[in-house]
């Protein structure tokens, strides 16, 4: 019976041929076997075929039920998969607007500053300021919404630096605004011809890094923050320094690996430092952090990302012997520093 191996029951087939044969062989015996006899191989063949029957049942049951199963099983698989592909997709999504939004909460205040700035020289025509005020006051609500303006501004600062880059300069502009706000002394440094620099991946990542500085700071006593560009004919440099709180141990470990926030009561989310790190990556360039051991500077701090093609990971600090203790990593060289 070859239509009972598709179901794997080939010993259900060989019962059934003994049996049938065994019947067989009760007939061909018939006039020899006294009536008696015959009457009881009768009730044992009956009996013999109801379990059969039973047995039977039960097994067909059994395999229909198993296979009926895998489908469930099979078909609950595929719906699984196809629910972990569309969380992928809503993961990946969120993550770009998320990036979108990160950029947006610093680069939007600035914006709004320079065209106040613009409007309040007083140089416009009509037509131009009220084109103007309809753009600081959109830029102004797109602000609020994302949580990201200043509720009013100072003047009294002194004049920064100019770059040259107007991105760049309404940047420098909101930071002072809010480090003023905040009682912290900002202070620009440049040396080069800054124009040169990608002002769209130089604008980011200068974002990132003061906005971290300045949340490092928080209730320090001693509120310093200093930016510093240079660009020459081999590299380009970008060092940000701050007063603010030391960075934990494992986040040298981390740092482009994993997402770690350094502000996480404050509502981090980690992505500007690895957004840091993947501008590092792209370009290939440099990233040193130097640590400052207490009382030897008026910083704690400094970043530097240096566009050198040499793609260097280098932490000098005074803290050397803790942060070997969970150093694994292969790419990361420490140095002591004096």
């Amino acid at each position: 019976m070859p239509f009972l191996y598709q179901i794997g029951s080939s010993a259900t087939g060989f019962i059934l041929s003994c049996f049938i044969l065994l019947i067989v062989t009760i007939i061909s015996f018939y006039d020899s076997i006294p009536d008696m006899q015959f009457l009881f191989l009768l009730i044992a063949l009956f009996l013999i075929g109801l379990l059969l029957y039973c047995w039977w049942r039960f097994r067909i049951t059994r395999d229909y039920r198993e296979k009926l199963r895998q489908a469930e099983l099979k078909a609950l698989q595929n719906e699984l998969i196809e629910k972990d592909n569309r969380i992928r997709k809503l993961e990946e999504n969120n993550d770009a607007l998320a990036k979108i939004i990160h950029k947006d909460n610093k680069l939007i205040p600035a914006m709004e500053l320079a065209v106040c700035e613009y409007l309040e020289a007083g140089t416009t025509d009509g037509d131009t300021r009220k084109k103007g005020e309809q753009l600081a006051s959109g830029l102004k609500t797109m602000a609020q919404d994302r949580k990201g303006t200043l509720n009013s501004y100072r003047h009294d600062e002194h004049a920064l630096p100019v770059t040259g880059v107007c991105v760049l300069d309404a940047l420098f502009t909101y930071m002072q605004q809010r480090a003023l706000a905040q009682n912290i002394n900002f202070s620009l440094h440049i040396t080069g011809n800054i124009v040169k620099m990608t002002e769209d991946v130089i604008s980011h990542l200068l974002a990132d890094l003061l906005e971290n500085a300045m949340i490092a700071i928080g209730d320090n006593e001693v509120r310093s923050l200093s930016a510093y560009l240079c660009h020459n004919e081999d590299s380009c440099t970008i060092e940000i320094s701050d007063s603010g709180n030391a960075f934990d141990v494992q986040l040298f470990e981390d740092f482009g690996q994993t997402r770690h926030t350094t502000h996480k009561d404050s509502g981090g989310s980690g992505i500007g430092l690895m957004d840091i790190w993947k501008i590092k990556k792209q370009y290939c360039a440099s990233l040193h952090i130097i640590e400052y051991a207490p009382g030897t500077s008026t910083f704690t701090k400094k970043i530097s990302l240096v566009f050198d093609r040499k793609n260097h990971y280098l932490i000098q600090t005074y803290r050397r012997n803790e942060i070997e203790r969970v150093h694994i990593r292969n790419d990361m060289f420490v140095l002591q520093s004096d």
